[in-house]
């Protein structure tokens, strides 16, 4: 039998997919979050419809030049669920975007992470994915992780229960709401990417969401009274470097996330909180106090935890015969049928 080692990179892919992705994210919010809330304010739709016009274009032209095979829409049979994908990603991009005008991008993004901890429940009723208890663990920790980095003031100021001048500002509450509509959104939709998977080009996943984006807040410039569009060279920079980056996040987001069998990729979303973390203190000056930087350092220390779990447990089924152009028999030490699989080119 091969060593565990063997499978670290096959195993380990779909999390490295996911972690480059939430690098490129962190850029792209911060750059969000300075228009956001500049001098020459830009309005989340405006953003939103800039950034997923640059990304649908880009998603039509890379199908067009690979020729894929399920064309520009995807198999019948799956467009329910791409549908599904694309509304419940405007859900959580719309109330991302308006959450980070009423909160920092730390705390906007600490709520955030908890799309992707209701879309590993999910995936494992769903889809009926092995869940470890070293995965539940890491999931709580890294739940009481992104409470510590929200700071609730009923939680961390026990005042705030009895002192009404204490209490949350309505604008954080308004940012917390908008949040709330961004972590259903996301959860949905990071599940209905796992449960696509590879039966279609992740492409046309994120083709869907970008178009019906592009239409939900086209509307909605359209029927809001007041809006204009920048005027400045640098802010059409930075939102062309959105669209650029976002269509790269979106990429290799749905490329890990639709081979993350265990479910390990959809936990590395949460490295986003340490580059969110770090905008805030450059772009603000904000220095994070001891609870913000004990509830990022505990996130990352959680995602690692199930990561490294996962690289060191072999598959569940052991190779117990394979020769070029013979059957292959492999086993399910978890259950007591046996699989069988023609042809030794076939890589598990």
């Amino acid at each position: 039998m091969a060593s565990p080692r063997a499978y670290f990179w096959p195993r380990q892919k779909p999390v490295l997919l996911v972690l480059a992705s939430q690098i490129l994210a962190a850029v792209v919010n911060g750059l969000a979050k300075t228009l956001e809330t500049g001098c020459d304010r830009v309005h989340p739709l405006q953003i939103l419809n800039i950034r997923l016009l640059i990304t649908g274009v880009a998603c039509l032209v890379y199908l067009m030049i690979t020729k894929s095979a399920d064309g520009l829409w995807g198999p019948e049979h799956l467009m329910i669920h791409l549908f599904v994908r694309g509304i419940t990603g405007i859900c959580g991009a719309v109330g991302f975007y308006f959450s980070i005008r009423y909160l920092t991008l730390a705390e906007a993004t600490a709520l955030n992470f908890l799309a992707p901890l209701g879309s590993i429940l999910l995936a494992k009723y769903i889809c009926d994915e092995s869940f470890g208890w070293v995965d539940i663990s890491a999931a709580v920790a890294a739940l009481l992780s992104v409470v510590c980095v929200l700071q609730p003031k009923a939680i961390f100021v026990p005042e705030a229960t009895t002192n009404p001048a204490l209490n949350q500002e309505p604008h954080t509450t308004i940012g917390l709401l908008y949040g709330s509509l961004g972590v259903f959104g996301g959860m949905v939709s990071l599940t209905a990417i796992r449960y696509i998977g590879t039966k279609t080009n992740p492409v046309i996943g994120i083709n869907y969401f970008a178009w019906l984006t592009v239409a939900a807040t086209t509307v909605g410039l359209m029927i809001l009274p007041n809006i204009s569009w920048p005027s400045g060279t640098v802010q059409w920079i930075q939102l062309l470097l959105i669209g650029l980056f976002g269509f790269g996040m979106e990429y290799l987001l749905a490329m890990g996330l639709s081979g993350d069998v265990p479910a390990t990729a959809t936990v590395m979303i949460y490295s986003q909180i340490f580059w969110a973390v770090l905008f805030d203190w450059f772009n603000s000056k904000t220095v994070s106090n001891f609870w913000t930087w004990f509830g990022s350092i505990g996130i990352l220390l959680s995602l690692s935890a199930a990561s490294l779990s996962q690289a060191t447990r072999p598959p569940a089924y052991s190779l117990l015969q394979m020769q070029e152009g013979e059957e292959m028999i492999l086993h399910d030490r978890q259950a007591t049928s046996t699989k069988r699989i023609i042809g030794a080119s076939q890589i598990l």
